[in-house]
C-alpha cells in the first residue's frame, strides 16, 4: 500500500477551519497511547493540523496522534512532527502546528472523509491588516477586532440573506445584544486574517453569531469571539427572527449550538 509524504514548503489541500474543536490524542514516540495527553484541533487539512494543548511539545519532535471526531468515524492514528508553537497565556496553553508523516492510503480515505464530513456550508470574511489599524510600534489596535467582527457579521448577513434589503425597509431592526472578544495572538501590519462565522443559541427573538480569527498563513489562531442578535420592529419592540434570516442561519449551525422554535 502506498505511502504520501507532505513537503512542507507547499499547501497540500483545503484548509478546514474545526468549529467547535474536535478532539485528539498526542503522545510522544516513547509513550503509551492510553495515557496520551489530549488536545483539541481547531484546524485540519491533508498534510497537517493545528492543535491546542496543556502538553508542552518541543517543535521537530515526533508524534504519534489519535483523531477521534465521533463515534461516527473510527480514530485515525497518525505519526506528526511539530513544525511550530505559540504560547497561549491566558489559557495556559500552546498552540502548535504538526505536519503528517507518510500518511497510508487508508490513513488518507479516512482523514478525506472526516474533512468532507466537518466543512458543511462555511462563511469565512478576510481582512487584511493595514497601516489605519496598527499603532506606532506596528501592533493591531484591540479596538480593530470587534471592528472586524461587526464587518464579518454584516457581510454574512448580506451575502446569505437575499431579501436582507427589503426586511430592513419594512422597519425590522438588528440589535446587537451582547458583543465579546477573547484576544489571543498578536497581530501585525499585512497580516491576513480568515474570520470563520457560525451561528448557535438560535431562539425565538435572537440568535448568536461565533466568531473564530485564524492567521490566514501560519494557521495561528488569533481570538475568538461572540455576539448576541435580537430583532426589532420600528417601536423597538422586540419581534421574532424573520424567517428568512432563521432559515438561513440554520446552514451555519455552530456544532453542539442549539435552537429553539418559532413558536414558545
Amino acid at each position: 500500500m502506498g505511502k504520501h509524504e507532505f513537503p512542507s514548503n507547499r499547501r497540500r489541500s483545503v484548509r478546514v477551519l474545526v468549529n467547535p474543536p474536535i478532539k485528539l490524542k498526542i503522545k510522544e514516540s516513547s509513550s503509551k497511547l492510553s495515557s496520551g495527553k489530549l488536545a483539541d484541533v481547531i484546524n485540519l487539512q491533508l498534510g497537517g493540523l493545528s492543535l491546542i494543548s496543556k502538553a508542552n511539545l518541543p517543535v521537530s519532535s515526533t508524534l504519534i496522534l489519535s483523531l477521534e471526531s465521533s463515534s461516527a468515524f473510527s480514530p485515525i492514528e497518525m505519526r506528526a512532527r511539530v513544525i511550530w508553537r505559540n504560547s497561549l497565556y491566558e489559557e495556559e496553553k500552546f498552540q502548535y502546528g504538526a505536519q503528517f508523516l507518510e500518511l497510508e492510503e487508508e490513513q488518507l480515505s479516512k482523514l478525506k472523509k472526516l474533512m468532507d464530513s466537518l466543512r458543511g456550508k462555511v462563511f469565512i470574511f478576510e481582512k487584511t491588516v493595514y497601516l489605519t489599524d496598527t499603532n506606532a510600534e506596528g501592533n493591531t489596535y484591540f479596538s480593530r477586532y470587534f471592528d472586524w467582527q461587526g464587518m464579518a457579521r454584516e457581510e454574512f448577513v448580506r451575502t446569505n440573506v437575499p431579501g436582507l434589503a427589503a426586511i430592513l425597509q419594512s422597519g425590522v431592526r438588528i440589535i446587537t445584544v451582547e458583543a465579546y472578544l477573547q484576544f489571543i495572538q498578536e497581530t501585525v501590519l499585512f497580516n491576513e486574517i480568515l474570520i470563520d462565522v457560525k451561528t448557535s443559541n438560535i431562539k425565538r427573538v435572537s440568535l448568536d453569531l461565533i466568531f473564530t480569527y485564524t492567521n490566514k498563513k501560519t494557521n495561528q489562531l488569533i481570538a475568538k469571539g461572540r455576539q448576541k442578535l435580537a430583532f426589532a420592529d420600528a417601536t423597538g419592540r422586540l419581534i421574532p427572527i424573520p424567517e428568512e434570516i432563521r432559515e438561513n442561519a440554520m446552514y451555519f449551525l455552530f456544532k453542539g449550538g442549539t435552537t429553539q422554535g418559532a413558536k414558545k
